[in-house]
């Protein structure tokens, strides 16, 4: 409400709640343009400490496998079990609730995350992907949905802290998180099935699966860009670029609107900046693609410089969702899968007709439809 007070000169002696609704939203949006979401710039520390407990995370069940985990000498992170553990702890990072949408930039206070602190809770509200077929459409969590969830919990850290992950460690968490999505689509979409699900898939059943982890990678860059491809996307940045902490400047975040106070629709400023961001989006996955397919190490090099700019920009603005460790594994999977092994694997190239129709089903036929 503080922030407000420049926009409400009587703010003490007008009661809030007495304002129509369209008055209390035009103040606020005039707020969050100059001053976003307005927390203190002490929140973002929580958020670094966790994204280096992220790292050390995964640094530590690495150090299960000889020779990985060490930091003396981090050549061992584009070892290709490094890479696998790094999908399974993100997976289960993000399915216990500490990743994206967790802390207080997403309005969590106290507790600061969800998670495992519903989902191992029996009663707790669920959402099931059918609403008409008995058993199935219980919107309550049961001991079962509790007991599934926990063994999803438990599989991931079997194959974490083993030495070499095997396709038998990989496949029980592939089948399992479908399972899980039908009984409950929150739990499904809170481990990221769209990236960690379908590369585990990858890993359990691909003789190659390098190259399904690379189309995986393709896709989300790509469809990622697609989804930038509408109207409301320069309205997208001009709110993002108003609550970065890095740009706490009146001036330039006025500048992402075509007349502040009275016109917020998104300037040609924020249109350019929309524009710029979708062409990043499509260049990396295009021009890795490019280079992996001609093998050609410059094109690859110019695929990482696109990442690197995409990827900083994004976290540096602090989306509202705060996928901070999201974007650290995509940038490294980015290094591990072209610029490591760009030269040596070709995307789509599981070795699997099966796999490969997965992956069309997955990467291609449901982001389309």
């Amino acid at each position: 409400m503080n922030l407000l007070k420049p926009l409400l000169p009587d703010y003490d002696t007008v009661a809030w709640s007495s304002l129509p609704f369209s008055e209390r939203a035009r103040l606020c949006c005039q707020a969050w343009a100059i001053e976003g979401y307005g927390s203190p710039l002490l929140v973002y520390i929580p958020y670094l400490l966790k994204i280096g407990l992220y790292i050390m995370g995964w640094m530590y069940f690495c150090s299960f496998t000889p020779g990985l985990g060490l930091w003396s000498d981090l050549s061992w992170a584009f070892h290709p079990v490094a890479f696998q553990k790094a999908i399974a702890f993100s997976m289960l990072f993000e399915v216990m609730g500490f990743g994206c949408g967790s802390g207080p930039l997403t309005g969590r206070y106290l507790p600061p995350m969800g998670g495992f602190l519903y989902f191992l809770r029996p009663g707790t509200t669920k959402l099931p992907l059918v609403t008409r077929v008995p058993f199935l459409n219980a919107n309550r969590r049961t001991i079962l949905d509790v007991f599934l969830y926990a063994a999803l919990l438990a599989l991931l850290v079997r194959a974490l802290i083993h030495p070499q992950p095997v396709p038998a460690h990989w496949a029980p968490i592939a089948l399992l998180v479908p399972l899980l999505g039908i009984l409950d689509k929150t739990i499904f979409l809170a481990a990221r099935p769209e990236h960690y699900f379908t590369t585990i898939t990858v890993f359990a059943f691909a003789p190659d699966w390098l190259a399904g982890a690379m189309a995986v990678q393709l896709a989300i860059w790509f469809f990622a860009g697609v989804s930038k491809l509408t109207p409301h996307f320069s309205s997208v940045v001009a709110v993002m670029a108003s609550n970065s902490p890095f740009t706490p400047f009146g001036w330039f975040r006025k500048a992402m609107y075509r007349n502040y106070p009275g016109d917020l629709r998104p300037s040609r400023t924020a249109h350019v900046k929309a524009v710029m961001g979708a062409c990043f989006e499509f260049a990396t996955p295009l021009l890795f693609l490019l280079g992996v397919l001609l093998k050609d190490s410059n094109v690859i090099m110019a695929g990482v410089i696109s990442m690197l700019l995409l990827h900083s920009y994004i976290t540096s603005n602090v989306p509202m969702g705060v996928p901070l460790e999201w974007n650290v594994q995509v940038v490294y999977s980015g290094f591990f899968l072209f610029y490591i092994n760009g030269l040596e694997t070709t995307p789509f190239n599981s070795g699997s007709a099966y796999i490969n129709a997965f992956l069309f089903f997955w990467l291609i036929f449901i982001p389309v439809l």
